[in-house]
């Protein structure tokens, strides 16, 4: 019998308008809203708009945080 954590690797295109400030800091807290980040990539930048590629590890039972989702 298989024993389910619930645990789910998510894989997410996001989209970041940059603000003023430190990008790490924007990267890490958008990647984060969605779940426990694994790893995170820049992909595409045009202008000010950043294209993120993440794998977040979430509960499967909790929805996708609203956001800048692709």
């Amino acid at each position: 019998m298989a024993v389910s954590s619930g645990l789910v690797l998510a894989p997410l295109d996001l989209r970041l308008k940059r603000q003023p400030g430190p990008l790490l800091a924007q990267i890490q807290a958008a990647v984060a809203a969605q779940g426990v980040p694994l790893r995170w990539a820049i992909t595409a930048v045009q202008g000010d708009d950043l294209l993120i590629e993440a794998i977040v590890l979430r509960n499967d039972a909790d929805p996708p945080a609203p956001g800048p989702q692709r």
